[in-house]
């Protein structure tokens, strides 16, 4: 949702277009391979430079310290995410990580917790935490937010007008 949101506010994505729009995504997906393989290669970043990235949170530790960032954190409630992420593996017929609702939960709170650690000890990054719950329930506080930690240009009345609570059981 936070790509499409910054999209639509005039922050081009970076992204391939490999993914198509789905079932699951039905506005489609504003990801890059390349930003999956962070931990691994790093050389993309100068092509990403004045856009928006979607990083998932155990790789945000791999950015590169010699360039300047501004990151918006969405937080999920972490049952929520399990449970996308579950649904679309069973559409697409998949099987996801052999571990319980639980497990994964306590997983990705380790991860969170490595990636706060990380990110206290690196002030130079400004950090706009977003909760994703309060960005569906009240879009246009979340865009002024968003303008502010920004700046211009950035278009808050189409950001604002980007969230569609509807699509929220799809995870995107």
């Amino acid at each position: 949702m936070m790509m499409q949101v910054l999209a639509a506010a005039g922050i081009p994505p970076h992204t391939d277009g490999a993914r198509a729009a789905d079932p699951d995504n039905p506005r489609g997906y504003f990801e890059h391979a390349a930003a999956m393989r962070l931990h691994q290669d790093t050389g993309w970043i100068a092509d990403a430079r004045g856009k928006a990235v979607k990083i998932i949170a155990p790789l945000l530790p791999y950015l590169p310290p010699d360039n300047r960032y501004r990151l918006v954190f969405m937080h999920r409630a972490l049952n929520e995410v399990v449970a996308s992420q579950r649904a679309m593996l069973q559409r697409l017929g998949r099987t996801g990580a052999q571990l319980d609702d639980a497990a994964l939960v306590r997983a990705f709170t380790g991860q969170l917790v490595r990636v706060q650690k990380w990110l206290s000890q690196r002030a130079e990054i400004p950090v706009l935490a977003v909760p994703y719950a309060e960005a569906v329930a009240d879009p246009d506080s979340t865009a002024a937010r968003l303008a502010q930690f920004l700046g211009a240009p950035f278009d808050r009345s189409a950001a604002s007008a980007t969230v569609d609570a509807a699509l929220r059981n799809h995870g995107h």
